[in-house]
């Protein structure tokens, strides 16, 4: 339900952090090749791998069934069973580790009898996610249309357990987003269950894990608990399998979604002060706390000078690159209203919430993701354009085609979207201008096509004054023998002067004439430094 008016966001019951890292492949593969070699990675979570660990579930649960029948009477018994669920594990040699912690035990009621299920909590959650992923590509495909989708692909990477410091455990997801023009992004992906927001509002997101658990038994990888090592396990990786280079630009965004919190407003244009004033210190973290002191007006005008949404969404970018949505009671009350009539569930259990909750997390992503994405590969182009021009300024003719045929297709990825997506895309990148800094920008193009120009103007001074000396010396090894062949060759066409006249000799005036060249040449290249 929704808190009384005048509390604050004191708890998170349900939200989500997408954390991107932008990435330039440096490989002379194309597109499907390139893919190609990351599905090689020991890190892509492939279909054929998903099945392995199903069929190494499903058979051990067989067994545990298979001896349970007699011991059902007495309830300890089953819970040793499922604690000695380790054993299978040796058996089978599953390739995710499973624990008899995370099995649940399920009765399902009938006339005649008592069905048992044995379910892995952890496989459970994860099969959901990997189906939303799915929901969310097929979304992206009616919104965006099949210009944008077919542009790409989007690798799934083997998640890690996380421990949150609410105690609760979660699967962080990592997604590896590949584009036709070689630019990409991986994507780390945290649901937040019950925590405060306090980490986002000191601007530490690391706070909010506890504990990194890798349950894969095919990569050896204990992280620190930040987002940062994290992301750098991924490209490490990815780099020994794949042996592809890639930039990596500090250019990443978070996109931070709230679907139910302490404070949720009723209604979007009924947004407590206090609750603003927290969505304030979320969007621009970190803001300071002073006693006595609020930041409620700065809150307000932040608010409706950088929202964009309706229909019970609203989302609020972040000036320097970034994006906070969240909802309204009334679109949750909605959802959920839907989801009993769909399931026939009339009391919502933890598990139900969970579900509605991810379903509308879904929703408010794919519907902004689109201008992210953009926005940030705009960025990108930007930032590979220049550090390549300043590293690598001999190549400097395919650098500018390189950006412009850029240029070209991050625009025909947005030609096949609904108008309204456009809208939202320039709206968003209105309200991004320290992300973006357009003009210092343009200033730092200018600034570098400048110097460079100045570089091949001096280039090709010196190159002019390189064949200037050249003919200088050319003139002066075959110079004078030139000029006596020609004088001589004038005197027998003209017929007069057949001899020569005393001290005024073809020689002497061969030697006269080569000075002058000589001099006149001189001159000239002395002049021209």
């Amino acid at each position: 339900m929704a808190q009384k008016s005048g509390s604050g966001i004191e708890k998170i019951k349900y939200g989500e952090i997408h954390c991107y890292y932008p990435l330039k492949f440096e490989t002379d593969l194309d597109f499907e090749a390139l893919c190609e070699a990351v599905r090689q990675s020991t890190v892509f979570f492939s279909e054929e791998y998903q099945n392995k660990i199903m069929d190494s579930l499903g058979y051990s649960l067989s067994r545990s069934v298979r001896e349970m029948p007699g011991e059902l009477l007495q309830e300890p018994d089953i819970k040793m069973d499922t604690k000695a669920f380790s054993r299978y594990n040796e058996m089978t040699a599953p390739p995710f580790q499973l624990e008899g912690d995370d099995l649940q035990l399920e009765l399902e009621m009938t006339d005649t009898s008592v069905k048992i299920h044995l379910v892995s909590t952890e496989l459970k959650a994860l099969g959901q996610r990997l189906d939303r992923l799915r929901e969310e590509q097929e979304a992206s495909f009616q919104i965006y249309g099949s210009g944008f989708t077919s542009a790409q692909d989007r690798l799934i990477l083997l998640p890690f357990k996380i421990e949150l410091n609410s105690k609760e455990t979660v699967w962080l997801h990592a997604l590896l987003y590949i584009f036709e023009n070689h630019m990409g992004f991986l994507k780390l992906e945290l649901p937040l269950i019950n925590t405060s927001p306090a980490p986002l509002q000191n601007n530490n997101i690391d706070l909010f894990i506890s504990n990194v658990i890798n349950k894969w038994k095919n990569k050896n990888y204990a992280s620190e608990t930040s987002f940062s090592n994290i992301a750098e396990a991924y490209l490490n990786s990815l780099h020994e399998d794949t042996h592809i280079d890639f930039i990596k630009y500090g250019s990443g965004i978070r996109h931070i979604i709230l679907i139910d919190f302490d404070g949720i407003p009723k209604q979007l244009n009924n947004v407590s002060k206090d609750v603003q004033e927290d969505l304030y210190r979320i969007i621009a973290a970190p803001v300071p706390k002073r006693k006595d002191t609020s930041y409620y007006r700065d809150a307000w005008e932040y608010i409706q000078k950088n929202s964009w949404g309706g229909h019970g969404m609203n989302y609020l970018t972040k000036t320097t690159g970034g994006c906070l949505s969240y909802i309204d009671q009334g679109l949750l009350d909605m959802v959920t209203e839907q989801y009993k009539i769909r399931t026939g569930v009339k009391d919502i259990e933890a598990d139900d919430h969970y579900r509605i909750c991810s379903g509308l997390a879904r929703d408010v992503h794919v519907n902004a993701e689109f201008a992210l994405l953009i926005i940030m590969l705009k960025k990108m182009n930007d930032l590979n354009n220049f550090y390549k021009k300043v590293f690598k300024p001999k190549e400097l003719a395919e650098i500018q085609k390189e950006y412009n045929r850029n240029l070209i297709f991050i625009s025909e990825l947005q030609e096949g979207c609904y108008g309204s997506v456009s809208e939202q895309t320039a709206a968003f990148e209105a309200r991004m201008p320290h992300y973006l800094k357009a003009e210092i920008t343009r200033d730092k193009r200018s600034a570098i096509d400048s110097i460079l120009k100045e570089e091949e103007k001096e280039k090709a001074e010196r190159f002019e004054a390189f064949l200037a000396v050249g003919g200088f010396m050319l003139a002066l090894i075959f110079g004078l023998p030139a000029i006596y062949e020609s004088l001589e060759i004038i005197r027998n066409a003209l017929g007069f002067i057949l001899v020569d006249v005393p001290i005024i000799t073809l020689e002497n005036l061969s030697v006269v004439l080569w000075l002058l060249l000589n001099l006149f040449m001189g001159l000239k290249i002395k002049s021209g430094k």
